[in-house]
């Protein structure tokens, strides 16, 4: 429910909404699809399925179902800052190589808000080929970063199912497109603006009531009003 009301209040709205969803019944699947379905202005697709299934599997499947040209992919635990398809779109547009953008997330026990900065296709390269030998990561800041990449790029990697990659899934698909696209300035870009969030049921009470307002002075952006995470 958060994760659709942040997507509610974007100041830009995506072209499509694809949802994957696993270990539901038939009945809230249907439910699901119709909840989605109303009030929304825009072309939206729910994929169920009754048994769990790897977040890698679901993430698959959105990149096959997708009919636009660029991909975000956003967990059920999150929630994104109205501003998040602004600020996309705004880079999409100013850099029109672009293959793969990255932006940073935050949560109340990680809090980071540096002066904006940004990374170029070039610094990202070099981090990513002097990091990977010693850590498993692509950069320790954007360990999970969100990923906003071209679809064809996308269908070209695909995210890992070896159960080897289980916990760094991410950074897996990450790297081998840094890999593809090689050491290009223009083709990736690292903003370490937060436009997304992490909401987890512990991050509630007083403290997450601080760090709402610890995210708007900081950052500027504007938490969504009604957000129960306190």
């Amino acid at each position: 429910d958060r994760l659709l009301a942040s997507l509610r209040r974007q100041n830009v709205l995506p072209m499509e909404l694809i949802l994957v969803v696993s270990g539901v019944t038939d009945r809230q699947c249907a439910s699901l699809r119709h909840e989605v379905a109303d009030g929304w202005h825009l072309h939206t697709r729910v994929t169920c399925f009754a048994s769990l299934q790897h977040q890698s599997v679901s993430r698959n499947v959105g990149i096959n179902a997708s009919r636009g040209d660029w991909l975000a992919f956003v967990d059920a635990d999150d929630e994104i800052f109205p501003q998040y398809f602004e600020v996309v779109q705004q880079h999409l547009a100013e850099r029109p190589r672009l293959v793969l953008l990255l932006h940073s997330s935050t949560h109340q026990r990680r809090l980071h808000f540096d002066d904006r900065r940004l990374m170029d296709g070039h610094q990202l390269y070099q981090a990513h080929m002097a990091s990977r030998a010693q850590h498993p990561w692509i950069l320790p800041e954007i360990t999970h970063g969100h990923a906003v990449v071209r679809t064809d790029m996308a269908k070209r990697v695909y995210f890992s199912t070896d159960p080897r990659d289980a916990v760094q899934e991410d950074c897996t698909f990450l790297r081998e497109i840094m890999d593809l696209i090689g050491d290009d300035r223009d083709a990736m870009l690292y903003d370490n603006a937060p436009l997304t969030w992490y909401v987890r049921r512990q991050d509630k009470g007083p403290a997450a009531r601080a760090w709402k307002r610890l995210v708007s002075s900081a950052t500027g952006q504007t938490p969504p009003a009604d957000s129960r995470v306190d």
